[in-house]
């Protein structure tokens, strides 16, 4: 039953609980998805008591009670698709900030230039792809490595040889009887934790893979017996990153990031059966059966050689013939053997009758940790010199609007994150336990570092903090208006003062509308603010006008934490200067608050979005960037937060094709983040109805400016064109009407390869409106980002839309 916010009560009680049917028939229908922020089903229709028509809880369909006929707009029921379950609304997915290192690498992975075709593709595309997949492969095994710094080397090795683990309940596991003092068993409950906690993460990769990649988004079968067989395949073994997203089975990538999960956990777990044998026996004064030591070696060799054969030919995995890489035997050979070599490596740890005293670090892990951090070093290097390559061999756009080097310096972003927070989880624990001292150890009870990780973790935050302040020093002359007004705000503003009077009620309300600027040829004093007012309006108008522009720090806090932090890093292991007893080592004050500061930002950044999933208002400022890194499929990195898209586009698409079955035309309005939605859901021709009417309205839509900017592999003008282009066969869109603000720092124009004037309508409008306001109310303020919904300009053009297809609606009656 229908609870309207504006108007009367309206609807039948039904008896009970029970929903009311939801009737299908050939009226127009209006359907509005949200952008970020997890808009409710009754707050995007203004009822509150929507009925839900389709979906779940986590995401799905709501109506409410159709718009009367009025003059020649059509009668038309009212959608909402709300997916903010799929992003928010739960407290517990504050946690996959933990993972944004992998979300950022697997973002790096998407950020591939292309050559403004459909999709990229050729031997530079394929060498990305390898590089690509090897980086966040090196990533998931330093992310181990820094566990096994912190479990078996700190605690479980030194801690407990120092005596610091007396007494400390968090360490009980070590101060049992049958393991103090008793040969390596201490490593064995290192190692295992480190193994637990690989677990920990695989059951969170299944789990949001079970809910998010699971839904296949719907195509028609065409053509022959045997070319229908090979569609109707429901899980393409290829993964998204080798497809195009006008392809029906792009957001279908289930089976290609089952098979990315498996190769990194194999890695991790044969990076970790290396380790622990490397160390076990170095650990050993004497070491004794050898045998099981020899097994744990070849074995974990074996799985991190063929894990990472995996990762890299993941371009070519996927065709391979009857899914070798999907069989029965290799599932078994990936979940055996790598636990099989862990077990086995564990073996000959307890098997060994005493642990080596001498001071220092675990025995063997400075070699694991130098190999390690070359090969991501290594990976990073490649990557950017097929970059570089390809920009001397091709000739780019003059004047390219594309991130320059992304997936580069996002790469190096996500290993300076991750091993700014891991490295800073290291360092905490140390202070706690004791003090750090660089390799060789000195005195007795010091726990000793590799000297560059000793440097490493301070100089990661302080260059990170550095790049932010630096970046707002970029933009400060922009914000203070030393440089000049912001574009097309000093036009703007002279055109309020032509603007139409307002409509007024009768001429006893003549006098109490006044304008915010200065009235051209008016000698109505009574009809302007007084002229501090105006300065003030005119300020604050001014300033909206320049936040919109500080989109463009992205790009140079980008690079300049990537400069800053590698700079920082090849000085600490070139220079390799010594921790001095100082204020700026990073045992002294610097040190000690650098480490602090990145924990306590982590912690209040987990704060801050735990708040804004609470509360809708503050998600809309924070969620943005986070809405935008799961939106893409985890071809590249398997433990990056899922990607809600996987779910959304096809739910779109099955409601419009099912509502278009019906007879239904579908007028498909997005905002922000859902414009995108629902550009992307009409590009595969393959995924709508046979016939049918389709209108799209889109404002605040960042799929131009930000998704072509930074994703411009997958989403360009050419890739855009597809959303108007009549495939034959399929459901049509006739209409694409695109508005935006100046003020809006997230929203613009789009851009498609052979615009229709008749079709594609792309318009700024005014923020504010006017400048008319009642005399004592505050002036119009500007609605930047979030002030489309109650624009009456927007929803004129959304009834335009409906007259536009009414008479198609006729004639197909």
């Amino acid at each position: 039953m229908a609870v309207p916010r504006y108007g009367v009560v309206s609807g039948a009680r039904p008896p009970g609980a029970v929903e009311p049917p939801v009737t299908l028939d050939s009226g127009i229908t209006e359907l509005r998805v949200h952008g970020v922020g997890g808009t409710t089903p009754d707050a995007l229709l203004r009822d509150l008591a929507p009925r839900q028509a389709a979906g779940d809880r986590v995401a799905g369909f709501y109506r409410t009670d159709d718009l009367p006929a009025r003059g020649d707009v059509p009668a038309r029921h009212v959608e909402a698709y709300s997916w903010g379950g799929l992003t928010s609304r739960s407290g517990v997915r504050v946690l996959w900030l933990l993972l944004v290192p992998f979300l950022l690498a697997n973002l790096a992975g998407w950020m591939y230039r292309g050559d403004g075709g459909e999709r990229p593709s050729g031997p530079w595309f394929a060498w990305h792809r390898v590089t690509a997949n090897l980086a966040c492969l090196a990533l998931t095994v330093n992310a181990v490595l820094v566990a096994v710094l912190i479990g078996p080397d700190l605690i479980a090795f030194q801690a407990t040889r120092a005596g610091l683990v007396d007494h400390r309940p968090w360490l009980w596991p070590w101060q049992w009887t049958w393991v103090a003092g008793h040969g390596e068993r201490p490593l064995v409950i290192g190692f295992a934790l480190v193994a637990v906690g690989i677990g920990v993460l695989v059951l969170l990769a299944l789990r949001t893979q079970s809910r998010y990649e699971s839904v296949l988004p719907p195509w028609r079968l065409e053509g022959d017996a045997a070319t229908a067989a090979a569609q109707a395949d429901g899980r393409p073994r290829t993964s998204a990153a080798d497809t195009t997203l006008t392809d029906p089975r792009f957001w279908n990538s289930a089976r290609a990031v089952r098979r990315m999960t498996g190769a990194h956990v194999a890695a991790a777990l044969g990076f970790l059966t290396v380790t622990f044998a490397v160390t076990a026996r170095a650990a050993s004064p004497q070491p004794r059966a050898l045998a099981w030591w020899w097994v744990a070696i070849v074995v974990g060799a074996l799985v991190l050689a063929t894990s990472a054969a995996v990762v890299a030919g993941d371009h070519w995995a996927g065709r391979l013939a009857k899914g070798r890489l999907d069989n029965r035997p290799w599932q078994v050979a990936v979940h055996v053997t790598p636990p099989a070599g862990l077990v086995c490596a564990g073996v000959f740890a307890l098997l060994q009758p005493q642990m080596v005293q001498t001071s220092g670090s675990l025995p063997g892990v400075n070699g694991i940790v130098a190999a390690t951090y070359a090969a991501l070093a290594a990976a990073v290097v490649l990557m950017a010199l097929g970059a570089l390559a390809r920009r001397l061999v091709s000739k780019p756009a003059a004047k390219s609007k594309r991130l320059v080097g992304g997936p580069v310096v996002v790469t190096v972003l996500a290993a300076g994150l991750l091993n700014s927070i891991l490295l800073s989880v290291l360092f905490t624990v140390g202070h706690t336990l004791g003090s750090f001292a660089a390799e060789p150890a000195g005195a007795p009870g010091l726990l000793a570092m590799p000297l560059p990780l000793v440097w490493a973790g301070p100089v990661l935050t302080v260059t990170l903090l550095a790049a932010i302040v630096g970046a707002i020093l970029v933009q400060l002359p922009r914000l203070r208006g030393g440089l000049r007004s912001p574009r097309g705000f000093d036009e703007d503003y002279r055109a309020y003062a032509h603007d139409e009077e307002p409509a007024r009620g009768g001429a006893a309300d003549e006098a109490w509308y006044v304008s915010a600027v200065p009235r051209d040829g008016d000698t109505k004093a009574y009809q302007v603010d007084a002229p501090g007012e105006q300065k003030s309006w005119r300020r604050k108008l001014k300033w909206t006008y320049r936040l919109a522009e500080v989109r463009s720090v992205a790009a140079v806090l980008i690079w300049l934490v990537a400069v800053l932090q590698t700079a920082g890093v090849l000085v600490v292991l070139v220079w390799r200067p010594p921790v001095p007893d100082a204020w700026f080592s990073p045992n002294g004050a610097l040190g000690k608050v650098a480490i602090f500061v990145s924990g306590l930002a982590l912690a209040v950044l987990m704060w801050l979005l735990r708040q804004g999933w609470r509360d809708p208002a503050r998600r809309r400022q924070l969620g943005v960037l986070w809405d935008v890194g799961t939106f893409w499929p985890r071809s590249y990195h398997p433990f990056a937060p899922p990607c809600y898209a996987e779910r959304a586009v096809p739910d779109l698409q099955r409601r419009i094709w099912r509502l278009n079955d019906h007879g239904s035309p579908v007028v498909l309005v997005g905002h922000s983040q859902g414009a995108v939605l629902s550009a992307v859901a009409l590009l595969p021709g393959l995924s709508r109805a046979r016939q049918g009417t389709i209108g799209l309205v889109t404002f605040g839509n960042p799929v131009s400016w930000l998704y072509s900017w930074a994703f411009s592999g997958w989403l360009n003008p050419r890739v855009l064109d597809a959303v108007l282009r009549d495939t034959g066969g399929s459901a049509r869109v006739v209409a694409w009407r695109n508005f935006w603000y100046p003020t809006d720092p997230i929203g613009n124009s789009v851009t498609v390869e052979r615009p229709d004037p008749g079709r594609l309508h792309d318009e700024c409008l005014p923020d504010p409106p006017s400048a008319w306001h009642v005399y004592g109310d505050p002036p119009p303020s500007a609605g930047g980002h979030s002030g489309y919904w109650t624009d009456a300009r927007v929803w004129s053009k959304v009834d335009a839309l409906s007259r536009e297809i009414a008479p198609q609606l006729s004639s197909a009656d």
